[in-house]
């Protein structure tokens, strides 16, 4: 974690909505929840912010920590920033121009598409590579959950991502140099939860030009009824580029990578995991470019949209083969490379590790580990007998949680008894 922001949670538990079913818990990609006394509890270091617990949780216990809609109108003039998933929220017939228009009829001063920063930033990629710079495959950055993942549990790789800031940030930096208003705020409509960590505490960077999010869960109501009380829309006064949009699902940046740039993307944070380490055991060494997206098909299955993942993308190949979709020629812009020290993830400073300590946790963890049922019941409120385990040994449980051995334990007890019984 950067050391000059401190780590704000951008999800949290609602525990008069939460009966413990632990769905939460087995599908946390880094084992960052636990359940005790009939509630989960979140992890806050190990939390990488995907969102899939939002996602699995049948109470809707779990929930985002985004501005509100309200907020637009009680911080200033505000301008909505448009994440290209929010395109593939509406019917086919609703065309991006209308959803802009819409986003200023609900009280945004105005509204900006990003859409030319990813065709800037998949230039850039290509150049980059080609360069031969950094360490290979090269990760894409822009999906801010990878990029946790990778500090979490894949730290050997921190020099394989990309060092460019992503469109929304390359977005940001333009318009707030346009802005006659320096009061006025950039709100980013997002499709998930750890974009709005990326705004409000981010984890691996110094700071954002975007001052909030706000989820397209939150603003689709609103936004839908104001588009479809448009009868006379304004002419359009933003370009939005068709391979810019594509860029919400998977595929987005290496499908317009040349072919000679060996590429392969990829969704889903299970399929992420398993990539991830795969570069870590060198077996894509071949490979110059990786794509990854933590939500499955890209962002436009991000855990805070509306439309159905699948639905999302054929609305998304309907947008882009409208012939109003701009592909002008797009000059190069400065800013979209910056030395890899952005990231901020390999200049923290390591912490002194008492190595006989160490040595003697992991014999104590492999020991106790041993003596469980190795059945990941999840009984115990962890999700697996290995991190039960090692929370044990870190004092955050006790080895008389686990069901097996309470039931263990009570046999003994019962035994004893029969044999004080016979005895008699």
């Amino acid at each position: 974690m950067n050391e000059k922001t401190k780590y704000v949670p951008t999800i949290y538990i609602d525990e008069t909505r939460c009966d413990g079913k632990m769905a939460c818990m087995r599908i946390c990609p880094t084992y960052a929840i636990r359940v005790k006394q009939g509630a989960a509890r979140i992890i806050n270091n190990l939390c990488i912010d995907c969102g899939e617990c939002i996602k699995v949780c049948p109470n809707k216990a779990i929930k985002p920590i985004t501005n509100t809609f309200k907020d637009i109108n009680s911080i200033g003039p505000v301008y909505a920033v448009a994440s290209p998933a929010l395109y593939a929220q509406f019917g086919k017939d609703i065309h991006p121009h209308l959803i802009h228009e819409g986003l200023r009829r609900i009280g945004f001063a105005g509204s900006y598409d990003i859409t030319k920063y990813c065709v800037i930033l998949r230039r850039a990629i290509e150049r980059f590579i080609s360069e031969s710079k950094g360490q290979k495959p090269v990760i894409s950055s822009h999906c801010p959950v990878i990029v946790s993942m990778i500090e979490v549990q894949f730290p050997s790789l921190i020099e394989n991502l990309l060092p460019m800031r992503e469109p929304r940030e390359l977005a940001a930096i333009e318009i707030k140099k346009n802005l006659n208003n320096k009061d006025a705020a950039l709100i980013y409509v997002t499709p998930c939860s750890a974009k709005i960590l990326d705004v409000k505490s981010p984890r691996w960077k110094e700071g954002s030009s975007i001052d909030g999010a706000l989820s397209i869960r939150d603003i689709y109501n609103p936004l839908l009824s104001a588009i479809l009380e448009i009868k006379n829309p304004a002419a359009p006064d933003i370009q939005i580029y068709a391979e810019g949009i594509e860029w919400a699902a998977e595929g987005g940046i290496v499908d317009h990578l040349p072919e000679s740039v060996l590429s392969l993307s990829s969704s889903g944070i299970a399929n992420a995991k398993k990539v991830l380490s795969d570069i870590e055991f060198s077996k894509l060494r071949e490979i110059d470019f990786v794509e990854l997206y933590a939500c499955d098909s890209g962002c436009s299955g991000g855990s805070l949209v509306v439309e159905n993942t699948y639905m999302a993308r054929n609305k998304i190949k309907s947008i882009i083969s409208l012939p109003s979709m701009a592909k002008d020629t797009i000059p190069d812009y400065a800013e979209v490379e910056l030395k890899r020290e952005w990231l901020g993830l390999h200049t923290k400073q390591t912490p002194v590790v008492d190595l006989h300590s160490a040595i003697g946790k992991m014999k104590d963890k492999e020991r106790i580990y041993l003596n469980l049922p190795k059945v990941d019941c999840g009984l115990c409120g962890c999700p697996t007998c290995s991190v039960f385990a090692d929370d044990i040994v870190n004092n955050k449980a006790s080895l008389n949680e686990c069901i097996f051995e309470e039931l263990s334990q009570m046999k003994k007890d019962f035994n004893l008894i029969f044999q004080r019984w016979k005895q008699e």
